[in-house]
């Protein structure tokens, strides 16, 4: 077998559109055929729904709808403001475009308890895994052949994760824990080589924290969760109410007998009323057998 020789001649500088074409993989992780958790189109899928869900937090849309429909044609709709028209063609057809770059209009997004560190946290974290990436790049061009020879071996190990700043925050922070893993396990010598122990115990670091901060972020919403449900039965209480003496009006002028206009609704409205209160009661049974359960668990572990 003939030496496969790699010399300057292999080396290209592509446009980003060039790139992005040639090497998607480098974006949105591997490709696949959809029959994978982490395939490629289910990265795309998750980033359409975060702007769903920050123009949510925006207040810009009430819900989200997500559907799949024939042939497995994912739509997303969020009621939310949509792209400017005047800037729509570039938001399409440019990358790093984006209404985020510090713009009043999603600054909302970052105010809320540990939300505002993890943004930070992340952008620090893709900054510096931008300068590993180009530090690693730098040396394919170093005079001294073991600082090109390790270099190589360590952009195809990058290669092979791709670009983990466009995957989502949970993506890139298992992805980039594995990738550190590897360049310290298998790639020692290299790293070494090219002196980039500082760089990658930076980027773990950066890494942990931001996992903190979005364990930290969990807790507060879990705390927060149980004022959101007492409005909001509070909210459903009086409508209720209000919907019971329209009702009771309506007895007072069309009468309450079988012939009566709004008998009818009146009786499947009931139907419901009385379902959903069985429904309620089954709920509030498992609970507390659940929380007697977990009781007694406790007290037999203490014995």
């Amino acid at each position: 077998m003939s030496e496969v020789k790699y010399t300057e001649s292999d080396i290209k500088t592509l446009s980003t559109r060039e790139q992005m074409r040639l090497r998607p993989g480098m974006w949105i992780g591997k490709l696949g055929d959809g029959s994978q958790p982490d395939d490629g189109i289910y990265t795309l899928i998750k980033e359409v729904m975060d702007n769903s869900v920050d123009e949510f937090i925006m207040g810009a849309g009430k819900s989200i709808e997500l559907a799949i429909g024939v042939g497995n044609v994912v739509t997303v709709r969020d009621y939310g403001r949509g792209i400017p028209l005047n800037s729509l063609a570039d938001a399409v057809s440019k990358i790093n475009t984006s209404g985020k770059y510090g713009s009043e209009a999603f600054k909302k997004i970052a105010k809320s308890g540990q939300t505002g560190r993890i943004v930070d946290l992340d952008h620090r974290r893709d900054r510096m895994f931008r300068g590993l990436v180009n530090t690693v790049k730098g040396a394919l061009n170093h005079f001294r052949a073991d600082m090109v020879a390790s270099a190589r071996r360590i952009m195809i190990v990058l290669e092979t994760y791709g670009n983990l700043n466009v995957m989502t925050t949970d993506d890139e922070t298992a992805m980039l824990y594995n990738l550190l893993k590897d360049l310290r396990e298998k790639c020692a010598v290299d790293v070494e080589t090219l002196g980039l122990d500082a760089w990658i115990d930076e980027l773990d670091n950066l890494n942990r924290a931001l996992q903190a901060a979005m364990a930290a972020r969990v807790d507060e919403i879990a705390a927060r969760t149980p004022l959101v449900y007492s409005t909001v039965r509070t909210e459903i209480d009086m409508a209720y109410r209000a919907l019971v003496r329209r009702i009771d009006a309506l007895e007072e002028v069309g009468g309450t007998g079988e012939g009566a206009p709004w008998a009818a609704f009146i009786t499947d409205l009931n139907v419901v009323i009385e379902r959903s209160n069985n429904l309620m009661a089954i709920r509030k049974g498992k609970a507390a057998a659940g929380k007697k359960k977990a009781e007694e668990q406790e007290q037999e572990s203490e014995n």
